[in-house]
């Protein structure tokens, strides 16, 4: 894994690759609002020259302020180029930049805005941490993917959570993604919405034994299916990701990744429906990924993260000490024993 950091960041500093993005401008609108707010305050009580001052350096500046304040990845830290955060950095002393080896913990939030003909639309905000300073990226556009793909991969597992993961592995343009999946006969959201609240995976029976070839060609399938639903998914065409994790699982039902992965799109779904049958038909299809895990530990630990982000705490305990007896006392193995134990009061457990 290091060599692999080692290679990408080589590889990119040789190529000279910079990519950035624009910081949510939340932050300045709220300014905004104020400035204008005072400035019809100081027109109200007469002070007609300082209100319309401030009104026109508010719209004229901070509007700017916000159009260059950026994230920029020069493949080995990140800094941010804004006035405003870099002579607030100068003032109080604080680091203005973070190199890729000091990050600690990345963590990834999704956040429905809305829902629309079977799709829903995802709001990415990842926040990336170390040495007392903090960078948050929000989707919108091909400059989040860009950064997610140029940062992500040089970060070891430990440092990400699930989604974040995900991300790394799985975000594309949800146009191509739409484009491959009509491509693979994926029927649309209409078609396939009203099969999706009997989903259950049966394997096809084929009683002649396989060729190689055929293996080979039922793995590139099963892949090429796993890898179309994760894109699915995260782009929000839940109903269609559903259907492409059917397929693969019929080809390879006993496969626990799959299953996991599956698990976590129901969940998804269920909880843009509000379905409680959906959701526990996801947490039941977790156990049975647990099952089938055996001693992965990295697919232990990932099982025990969703757990526990579900609720299910005391299963995600045992996934979590499973993991440890499989293969040591990870980070991510730790950190989540220490959060349980935080949950239930065990404060010398936490320590």
């Amino acid at each position: 894994m290091d060599d692999t950091i080692s290679n990408k960041r080589n590889e990119l500093s040789a190529a000279g690759e910079r990519v950035s993005i624009r910081v949510s401008p939340n932050s300045y609108f709220v300014v905004l609002f104020l400035s204008a707010f005072f400035s019809g305050l100081f027109i109200y009580l007469q002070y007609d020259i300082a209100g319309f001052v401030l009104l026109g350096f508010s719209l004229v500046f901070i509007p700017l302020l916000a159009f260059r304040d950026r994230i920029v990845f020069d493949g080995r830290r990140l800094s941010r180029s804004g006035l405003i955060p870099n002579t607030w950095a100068n003032f109080n002393r604080s680091r203005r930049r973070l190199k890729i080896f000091d990050v600690e913990q990345v963590e990834t939030h999704a956040v429905r805005t809305m829902k629309r003909a079977g799709k829903v639309t995802y709001r990415y905000t990842t926040s990336i941490r170390g040495k007392g300073i903090s960078f948050v990226m929000v989707s919108g556009g091909k400059d989040f993917r860009a950064m997610i793909r140029s940062i992500l991969p040089l970060l070891p597992n430990n440092v990400l959570d699930n989604r974040s993961m995900e991300l790394r592995d799985y975000i594309s343009d949800p146009k191509e993604i739409l484009i491959k999946a009509e491509f693979s006969r994926i029927p649309s959201a209409d078609v396939l919405e009203g099969s999706l609240r009997s989903v259950q995976i049966k394997a096809k029976r084929n009683t002649a034994a396989p060729l190689d070839e055929n293996i080979a060609a039922e793995q590139d399938k099963v892949y090429g299916l796993r890898k179309l639903a994760n894109e699915l998914r995260l782009s929000g065409a839940l109903v269609q990701a559903i259907e492409a994790f059917r397929r693969a699982l019929l080809l390879r039902p006993t496969d626990a990744w799959l299953l996991f992965e599956f698990a976590r799109c129901l969940q998804s779904f269920a909880g843009a429906e509000r379905d409680g049958k959906l959701e526990r038909k996801a947490i039941a299809m977790m156990r049975l990924a647990e099952r089938r895990a055996g001693t992965d530990g990295d697919l232990l630990a990932r099982l025990g993260e969703s757990y526990f982000q579900s609720g299910e705490w005391r299963r995600a305990g045992i996934v979590f000490e499973k993991a440890a007896e499989s293969v040591g006392e990870s980070f991510r193995v730790v950190r989540g024993l220490a959060e349980i134990a935080l949950r239930e009061g065990k404060i010398a457990h936490v320590i």
